[in-house]
């Protein structure tokens, strides 16, 4: 009877016998559900000619593997399916959100990313803004897919920062030289930020110059220095500090590396401009009325038009 109900055998005199009720009720059900495998007609809706397409759920197999395959059977449409946080995922998968991942899932989403050819975002943050990844998590997953776009929100310092963030501005939080490392985890995943300025932040002008020459390629990490009786952004281009500069209160403005216009005249007790050294962009700059003597410096402002 188990035979005839899951369409495994071919009935003959079905009805007769002990059993023909029961065995004419199994037939008719194998035949209502489609499960008649055994007959001398054949199935509709089996394939007999050459196979098309192949599906790999979730194959142990490396996208490299997958890629000799299809060479291999050119004719064969092959696509592999993707399990990832208890969800499926085929080929044309274009967005994720896995912002229920954890540390312990990273290596194994890097290992079959290369599955996901069209992927272009993930989503690690939920709508809370929480996350179960830490920045060097992400850290990890840039770098597996630079092409992907990893959407991830942190904590800095009491500033919610994110990896969509173009330009971030930090100002009054005590980070300090210690805080070198965050601020490196920091703009090792911001990689959309243009601009990055860390104002009355307590880190050194040695450490944010280093930071600064690190990660000029990506982005441009801005501070705010003092001179004389004022202040300035590292990346301003026109600098004003007249009357009141002298040797002992010049020395930050070698850190402004974007200066073109300066204007320190009537300085009467600036005797030298060694600032001027880290400025390669200098156009212009007006030092009348200051007793500079020493004009080696400018030797690294290619660009200098005017010195008045």
């Amino acid at each position: 009877i188990g035979l005839l109900q899951n369409g495994l055998g071919a009935s003959s005199s079905a009805s007769e016998g002990r059993y023909g009720t029961a065995a004419v009720a199994a037939i008719a059900q194998a035949s209502r559900e489609k499960l008649v495998m055994f007959s001398n007609e054949k199935d509709p809706e089996f394939p007999y000619g050459e196979a098309t397409s192949l599906t790999l759920k979730d194959p142990a197999l490396s996208a490299e593997q997958v890629e000799t395959l299809r060479a291999a059977y050119p004719e064969l449409e092959i696509n592999c399916i993707v399990a990832l946080l208890g969800s499926e995922y085929d080929v044309s998968t274009t967005r994720l959100d896995l912002s229920s991942m954890e540390s312990g899932d990273v290596e194994t989403f890097v290992e079959k990313l290369p599955l996901l050819p069209n992927l272009e975002r993930v989503d690690l943050t939920d709508d809370n803004g929480e996350s179960g990844l830490t920045k060097t998590d992400v850290k990890r997953l840039q770098e597996a897919a630079p092409e992907v776009v990893f959407q991830y929100s942190f904590d800095f310092y009491g500033v919610t920062l994110s990896t969509a963030d173009e330009e971030v501005h930090i100002k009054n939080k005590r980070i300090g030289d210690e805080g070198e490392e965050e601020i490196r985890q920091a703009l090792d995943i911001l990689n959309n930020c243009k601009r990055f300025v860390l104002e009355y932040c307590s880190v050194s002008n040695e450490v944010l110059a280093k930071i600064r020459d690190d990660y000029r390629s990506r982005t441009k990490v801005v501070w705010r220095v003092h001179f004389g009786k004022g202040s300035t952004m590292t990346d301003a281009e026109a600098i004003r500090a007249v009357y009141d500069l002298t040797d002992d209160n010049c020395q930050d403005l070698i850190y402004c590396e974007d200066a073109k216009y300066i204007d320190i005249g009537h300085n009467e007790y600036l005797d030298g401009v060694p600032f001027v050294a880290g400025m390669p962009n200098l156009e212009v700059i007006i030092i009348s009325g200051a007793p500079v003597k020493d004009l080696t410096p400018f030797q690294n402002c290619k660009k200098l038009r005017i010195l008045e």
